[in-house]
């Protein structure tokens, strides 16, 4: 079903970091390949988080 109302603005925000920031396979930094967004309604409002998504060159 289509949402007939816009979705509401974010009422907080959080950035989450990977926990391994090097590559396990070759021990070289990996890189911020893209960003992944998502909103959540908790009972105190809207969080928007964002996933750092890392991939090795």
């Amino acid at each position: 079903m289509a949402r007939k109302s816009p979705q509401p603005k974010a009422t907080s925000s959080e950035v989450l970091e990977c926990v391994r920031q090097n590559c396990p396979s070759c021990g070289k930094p990996m890189w911020n390949e893209y960003n992944n967004l998502r909103r959540v309604r908790t009972l105190k409002g809207v969080v928007e988080l964002r996933l750092k998504i890392r991939s090795c060159q």
